[in-house]
C-alpha cells in the first residue's frame, strides 16, 4: 500500500496474517541477528502462542514491524552495526500485548519482509536498498511486412433460425382503488363533569372486590352509587341466524333473561353467574382522573353503567327504565329492510321480524247454501339472535325491528351502538350503478366487402387491429365518432355508404348493475300446423293450429357488475336465425302438413371486462345462403321439353357476417348529475303526433 505525504515519502508495505481472535501471547525467549549477503536475518524465537500477527512497514531509512499479541521475556534488545548499510537493530514493548521491532538504515533506505514462521520461531529478513521497480517495458518492435498468400474466400455462413423471444417476468393483474370506509369503535363511558376531574395521587389496591373499588371511586368523585344485582330467573325462546353456503338458517334455544339470588348466595354461594360481589380486581394507579379510573374497572369487569343526576347505576344488566335508550327509524332507499336486519344481526344485534299468515278459509253448506268463513290469522313474531362467536360484535344489547311494507328498519340501544349501526346502514344501502350500452348490428356482405380487402373475422383492411409484428399486437383506441376508434369508424361508414353494409339496429340500453337486457329484431312464422280431430267417427270435427316460432336478431346483454375504478364486466350473447327450406310431409285430412326447420346462429362472449367508452367487436356470425330463381316466358315456358328455350334458371350464393359493435357508458348517479336523465330540448317535439 503506497501512502503520498508532503514532507517526505514514505512507502509502507503491509502485511497481514489473520488468526483467530481469541490468541494467547506469545513470549520472545530470543534474539539472534545474522548478518548474510546484503543485509540481515533477525530470528525471534517465541514461547506459549502462536497467534502472532505482524503488520511491517517502511519509515524513510527505518523498516517496522509491530508483532500483536506478544511480549519480550527479558527486556527490550538493541544491536548497533550489525553489517554495512543498517545502523541499528532494536526490539522494544509497545504496550503489554505488542512489540516493535525496528531497523535503522545508515544513509538510506531498507527493504524487509517475514522470511518464515514455524515451530515459535520469526524469521525476517532486511537489506539496504529502494523496493524493487518494475523493470520498464522496451518499446514493441515493427514486425516486418512479409509477403503472404492471399486466404481462400470463406463461405457464407449458415443461416441460423432466431431464438425464441424471452418473455417477461410474471406480474400479477393491477388490483386498483379500493373504497375504504372505517368506523372507530370506541367503548362507551361515563361522564360525570367536573367532579369527574379530581385526580387520584397514588391508589394501589390488591384482590380488591369490585364492588368496594366502585364505592371507593363514587365517594372520591362525590357522588352516589347503586348496585343492580341479576333479577329473577326466566327465560326465552330465541332464534339464531346462522349464515350458511345455501343462505341464512334459523335455529331456535332458549335464552336465560335473569336470576335471582338470597343474600347467603351473595356472600359464598354460586347462583351469582357474574360473581358481582365476589370479583376481585388489583390497581396500581397514579395520577389518574376518577372518572377515567371508574371507566376502566366498568370495561374491566363488563358492567353496564348509567348516570343519573348525582347517581351512577351500575349492574350486570340493568332494567330498561335504568338504561339510556335511543329508538331511531330509518326507511332504506336501495336495499330492503329485511337484508338490513340480518345485516345487523350479523354484528351483533336482535332482530324481530314479523310475519304475516295466511288467512283461513272454510266453506260449509247447509241445505245447498255454501257459507264461506274467513278467518284472518294474528301475526307471528319471529327472534333472531347473534350467533355466539368469540369475535367482537358491536351492537350486543340492541333490537332491530324490520317492516317490511314501509322498508322501515327501527333500532333501539344505547346512543354509541345506534350510531355504529347507522353508519353501517348507509355504508349497505349504496346504489347500483347504471351503464348506457350502445349497441350497432351491421350486417356485411362478405363476397363484396373481400374484393376491398375487408374481413372482420380477422379484423384486418387497416381497422385497429395491427398484425405487423409477430406475436405483438397493437390495438389504436384513438376516439372517433360514436365512441369507436377513428380508424374503425371510418371504415365501417366507408362500408355502409358503398353499399356493403347495412345496419340492422343501432339501440341505446340502460342496464342497472345485475340486470340483462335484449333487443329483438324478430319476426313470426309458421314453423308447422297441428292438426287435432275430435267429435268422433261420425261428424269429425278437424281443427287446424298454426305453430308460431320466432325468427330475426336477438341481442341479450348482461351486467354482472360495475367497479368504482371504471370497469364493466358485462356478457353479450347474440343470436340470428332465419327459416330454411320448407319440408313437405304429405296431406292429412286434406290439409298439407310440412315443417320448417329455423337455421340459428349464436355466440356467446362469456363475462368480459371493459373499461367505460371501451368498445367491443363481436364478429364471426356467418350465414351461408343459396337461392335458386326461374325465369320464364309465361305459357311457352311450360311447354313440355321446348319450353327449355324459353326458361332460365340462376343461383345464387350469399355469405353475410353480422358484426355487433358495443360500447358502454357509466351514468354518473350522484345528486348534481343530470347526463342521462335529462330530455333532449326537442323531446316534445319528437312525441307530438304529426298530422
Amino acid at each position: 500500500m503506497g501512502v503520498g505525504a508532503a514532507c517526505s515519502s514514505v512507502t509502507a508495505a503491509l502485511v497481514v496474517m489473520a488468526q483467530p481472535a481469541l490468541a494467547t501471547t506469545a513470549k520472545i525467549q530470543d534474539v539472534q541477528v545474522v548478518p548474510g549477503g546484503n543485509g540481515v536475518s533477525i530470528v525471534l524465537k517465541t514461547e506459549g502462542g502462536e497467534q502472532v500477527q505482524v503488520f511491517s512497514a517502511q519509515r524513510g531509512n527505518a523498516w517496522v514491524a509491530d508483532l500483536t499479541n506478544t511480549q519480550l521475556a527479558s527486556g527490550n534488545f538493541r544491536k548497533d552495526q550489525p553489517t554495512p548499510g543498517i545502523s541499528a537493530v532494536t526490539l522494544q514493548t509497545l504496550d503489554s500485548n505488542s512489540v516493535r521491532l525496528e531497523v535503522q538504515g545508515a544513509g538510506g533506505s531498507l527493504t524487509g519482509r517475514m522470511a518464515s514462521k514455524a515451530d515459535g520461531q520469526l524469521a525476517f529478513a532486511v537489506q539496504p536498498g529502494p523496493l524493487a521497480q518494475a523493470a520498464p517495458v522496451a518499446p514493441a518492435k515493427k514486425p516486418a511486412t512479409l509477403a503472404q498468400a492471399a486466404p481462400p474466400p470463406m463461405s457464407a455462413p449458415a443461416p441460423m433460425p432466431p431464438g425464441p423471444p424471452l418473455m417477461r417476468r410474471a406480474v400479477p393483474p393491477p388490483v386498483g382503488d379500493i373504497s375504504i370506509s372505517q368506523i372507530e369503535l370506541t367503548a362507551s363511558t361515563i361522564n360525570l363533569g367536573p367532579k369527574g376531574n379530581t385526580r387520584i395521587p397514588r391508589l394501589v389496591l390488591r384482590n380488591a372486590p369490585i364492588r368496594e373499588i366502585l364505592s371507593v371511586l363514587a365517594r372520591t368523585a362525590g357522588v352516589n352509587m347503586i348496585y343492580v344485582p341479576p333479577g329473577t330467573k326466566t327465560t326465552s325462546s330465541i332464534t339464531n341466524l346462522t349464515e350458511t353456503a345455501s343462505g341464512f338458517q334459523l335455529q331456535t334455544f332458549d335464552k336465560v333473561e335473569s336470576e335471582s339470588f338470597t343474600e347467603g348466595d351473595r356472600e359464598g354461594g354460586s347462583a351469582d353467574p357474574l360473581n358481582l360481589f365476589r370479583m376481585t380486581l388489583s390497581l396500581d394507579i397514579e395520577n389518574e382522573t376518577v372518572q377515567n379510573v371508574l371507566n376502566y374497572v366498568l370495561r374491566v369487569a363488563n358492567l353496564e353503567a348509567n348516570v343519573d343526576g348525582n347517581t351512577i347505576i351500575v349492574g350486570r344488566q340493568l332494567p330498561q327504565k335504568a338504561r339510556n335508550l335511543v329508538t331511531r327509524s330509518l326507511r332504506m332507499n336501495q336495499t330492503t329492510a329485511l337484508d338490513a336486519g340480518s345485516f345487523l344481526v350479523t354484528q351483533g344485534a336482535e332482530a324481530q321480524f314479523i310475519e304475516q299468515q295466511a288467512p283461513e278459509i272454510n266453506t260449509t253448506t247447509v241445505n245447498g247454501i255454501s257459507t264461506i268463513t274467513q278467518t284472518t290469522q294474528p301475526p307471528t313474531v319471529t327472534r333472531v339472535a347473534p350467533t355466539q362467536s368469540s369475535g367482537p360484535l358491536p351492537l350486543l344489547g340492541m333490537t332491530v325491528t324490520a317492516d317490511a311494507r314501509t322498508n322501515i328498519v327501527t333500532m333501539t340501544g344505547t346512543p354509541d351502538k345506534i350510531s355504529i349501526a347507522t353508519t353501517l346502514l348507509q355504508q349497505i344501502d349504496a346504489r347500483k350503478r347504471q351503464v348506457l350500452v350502445n349497441v350497432k348490428v351491421i350486417d356485411f356482405i362478405l363476397s363484396n366487402s373481400n374484393t376491398s380487402s375487408f374481413g372482420f373475422s380477422f379484423g384486418s383492411g387497416n381497422t385497429f387491429f395491427d398484425f405487423r409484428t409477430p406475436g405483438n399486437m397493437v390495438i389504436d383506441f384513438t376516439r372517433g365518432l360514436g365512441g369507436l376508434p377513428t380508424s374503425f369508424a371510418g371504415t365501417l361508414r366507408a362500408q355502409i355508404e358503398s353499399g356493403n353494409a347495412k345496419v340492422l339496429t343501432d339501440p341505446t340500453l340502460l342496464i342497472q348493475e345485475g340486470q340483462v337486457s335484449s333487443v329483438r329484431l324478430t319476426q313470426q312464422i309458421v314453423s308447422r300446423l297441428v292438426v287435432e280431430t275430435t267429435g268422433g267417427a261420425t261428424v269429425p270435427i278437424v281443427t287446424t293450429e298454426p305453430e308460431l316460432a320466432e325468427v330475426g336478431l336477438v341481442i341479450n346483454v348482461g351486467v354482472d357488475r360495475i367497479d368504482d375504478n371504471g370497469f364493466i364486466n358485462l356478457r353479450v350473447l347474440p343470436d340470428i336465425s332465419a327459416p330454411g327450406t320448407e319440408i313437405p310431409l304429405g296431406v292429412s285430412n286434406g290439409i298439407r302438413q310440412f315443417v320448417t326447420p329455423i337455421n340459428r346462429r349464436a355466440t356467446d362472449s362469456g363475462l368480459i371486462r371493459l373499461r367505460d367508452g371501451q368498445t367491443l367487436v363481436l364478429a364471426g356470425i356467418i350465414q351461408d345462403g343459396e337461392r335458386n330463381s326461374v325465369t320464364k316466358v309465361p305459357l311457352l315456358g311450360d311447354i313440355p321439353l321446348l319450353g327449355a328455350l324459353f326458361r332460365s334458371n340462376s343461383k345464387t350464393n350469399e355469405r353475410n357476417e353480422v358484426v355487433v359493435v358495443l360500447t358502454p357508458q357509466i351514468i354518473d348517479d350522484t345528486t348534481p348529475a343530470s347526463f342521462g336523465y335529462t330530455p333532449p330540448p326537442n323531446a316534445g317535439a319528437m312525441m307530438t303526433p304529426r298530422p
